[in-house]
């Protein structure tokens, strides 16, 4: 039990450390990358809900000790991201395919965004002060991040079809008889 613990905080942390120090250092749109969020999908799909949103609160408040966002933020928008990701893995994809992959991640994505964006233009409305504008390069990030989080989702679905058969849809074998 002790050694599952730590190696779940071992993944937590090294998750913030290659999203904060490796993800953010890297040259022009190839830093919109959103390992954490990849990672938390990637985990409903292959997990349950309630484990994922153990996960969620960890990455979040991590998150937000080092981010200069307000203190909840990540946190927030992480939960109901994966809420709601979870409700549309439940109701509306019948399978774990990479379309229900990619468009996990891209639904997740846009709801991170929603929620971080919402909640700092109410922040904004509290201080009097606008810290965020909606100009041509904040849809430019939004766009890089949507792109280079499905494509980095894609990989890691193939790579997990690689190494196990978890993912592959067996009942459409075409076995002779």
């Amino acid at each position: 039990m002790y050694l599952k613990i730590i190696l779940k905080s071992f993944l937590i942390l090294f998750l913030i450390v290659i999203q904060l120090s490796f993800i953010s250092a890297l040259p022009a749109y190839f830093s919109n990358i959103n390992i954490v969020l990849i990672s938390l999908v990637y985990l409903l799909m292959i997990t349950d809900l309630s484990s994922t949103i153990n996960y969620a609160i960890a990455l979040g408040i991590l998150m937000d000790v080092f981010s200069f966002n307000i203190f909840g933020s990540y946190l927030f928008s992480f939960l109901l991201s994966i809420v709601l990701a979870n409700f549309l893995l439940e109701h509306f994809f019948t399978n774990r395919s990479l379309y229900a992959f990619v468009a996990l991640i891209l639904s997740a994505t846009l709801f991170n965004f929603l929620f971080l964006s919402l909640m700092n233009i109410v922040y904004s409305v509290f201080i009097g002060m606008s810290m965020l504008s909606f100009n041509e390069n904040y849809f430019r990030y939004v766009f890089s991040q949507l792109v280079l989080n499905s494509f980095f989702m894609v990989v890691v679905f193939y790579l997990t079809n690689f190494l196990s058969n978890t993912f592959r849809p067996v009942f459409l074998v075409n076995k002779k008889r």
